[in-house]
């Protein structure tokens, strides 16, 4: 007799979990909004800002592809720059149409070829491109709490200060004891008693952190890093650009704050490219450095139909042109894997 559901069980659940948070939050975001707040959003544009703040998704992309392929380099693969960005844009079509976050299994197991390399050092890749933009985000978080000085001041700031410090002083001692840890654990995978399952979590863990710290060159990491900022700041760019489209007075750091709360929100299970979760917490954002609700509003539909749109079409096109309509069936295999036929 089963007494554990199966693991298609679990992916309805969340299907189900998602879709109930997407509404919630849906509803949050809308209750206090009269439908005049869309319906005055294009005469209330200034388009210029909002087609500067989309021209500003090319620069973010070909920091991501550049970033990848230095990830890739290391770990021994020989993909080309232009074979890098194809698979970003794609998974990032593919996950705002597709729940389950199909985009990155996509990444991982159709375009291996492309990308002359194994899925497990692809997997390895995309866990460090996490790494470096979750690191990333902390830092602009809290450069973007200037903007609230009540929030800045109090408790609050001082509990997430003190988890970021413990978390930058576990990271710096990785750093510095990285060769010992890595023998450590090629020692331990090494070893004739563990099960496999054990000595493969070891494998990963060890390549991880190999990968990671660049066999000890630290400026390799440092080019990362800034990469990362980078990527982010072309973010926040757009982000200033949608208030300005919408006469939103918005400083670089209440731009960081936003822009970054944004993005934790894809942390939330949601259907679809982040509808509702993305939308909230946005407005949220707005709202606690003084913006009104109908702005904020209106701030959270444009800023979301600027992410989402161009790059769902042009990710789509590109997975099409790179894999071929044939691909279809597979991404489709894949969803009734996840919830079953």
């Amino acid at each position: 007799m089963r007494l554990l559901p199966h693991k298609k069980s679990y992916s309805l659940i969340y299907l189900l979990l998602s879709t109930a948070v997407t509404l919630l939050f849906l509803w949050l975001f809308f209750r206090d909004m009269g439908w005049h707040a869309i319906a005055s959003l294009p005469s209330k544009t200034q388009w210029h800002y909002l087609v500067a703040a989309g021209f500003l998704l090319v620069p973010g992309f070909l920091l991501r592809a550049w970033r990848w392929h230095q990830l890739l380099k290391n770990h021994g693969s020989h993909v080309t720059l232009r074979n890098c960005l194809a698979p970003i844009l794609s998974a990032f079509a593919i996950n705002n149409i597709l729940p389950f976050r199909l985009g990155d299994i996509a990444r991982i197991t159709l375009f291996k070829r492309i990308l002359i390399a194994e899925p497990a050092t692809i997997t390895t890749t995309l866990l460090l491109e996490r790494l470096l933009d979750f690191f990333s985000l902390i830092l602009i978080f809290f450069i973007g709490l200037g903007a609230m000085p009540l929030m800045a001041s109090g408790p609050f700031f001082s509990y997430i200060l003190s988890v970021a410090c413990v978390v930058t002083a576990g990271t710096l001692v990785v750093i510095a004891m990285k060769q010992k840890i890595s023998r450590s654990l090629r020692s331990l995978s090494a070893h004739a008693n563990i099960p496999n399952q054990v000595r493969l979590i070891v494998q990963f863990i060890d390549d991880v952190i190999t990968g990671l710290f660049f066999h000890g060159n630290p400026r390799a990491l440092c080019k990362l890093f800034v990469t990362s900022i980078a990527i982010w700041l072309t973010e926040i760019a757009m982000f200033w650009c949608v208030g300005r489209a919408l006469a939103i007075a918005l400083n670089p750091q209440g731009s960081a704050l936003i822009m970054s709360i944004s993005t934790f929100s894809t942390l939330l299970p949601s259907t679809p490219g982040y509808i509702g979760t993305f939308h909230y917490l946005c407005r949220m954002a707005l709202e606690l450095i003084g913006i009104e609700t109908i702005s904020a509003i209106q701030y959270a539909i444009l800023i979301h139909a600027i992410i989402v749109i161009p790059v769902t079409l042009v990710g789509s096109a590109i997975f099409i042109h790179y894999l071929g309509m044939h691909t279809i069936p597979a991404l489709r295999k894949m969803l009734k894997d996840r919830i079953g036929s």
